[in-house]
């Protein structure tokens, strides 16, 4: 009989700041994120930044004000977390 795992949930380790924000978001994170992937999506699912975080801040100038989403992809997992952009 195999005994299953329970899923870690990431999300609850990552923390955004300013939330909301002018012009960088900041991660901070028990995890070594640096290296993973990244991007930001409005509320319909369309793209409007990506890259690679460094572990500095992620600069959203250029993006309009509003609600977005950050999904980071962290070890085959999607870590998403909702940001205002002011």
């Amino acid at each position: 009989k195999t005994v299953g795992l329970n899923k870690i949930d990431f999300s609850d380790r990552v923390v955004l700041y300013p939330n909301p924000t002018e012009n960088y978001l900041h991660i901070y994170s028990g995890l070594p994120l640096n290296g993973a992937h990244f991007e930001i999506v409005t509320l319909d699912g369309k793209q409007v930044l990506q890259g690679t975080y460094t572990g500095d801040e992620i600069s959203l100038h250029g993006i309009q004000t509003g609600v977005y989403v950050l999904k980071i992809t962290y070890e085959e997992e999607t870590i998403c977390k909702k940001i205002i952009k002011q």
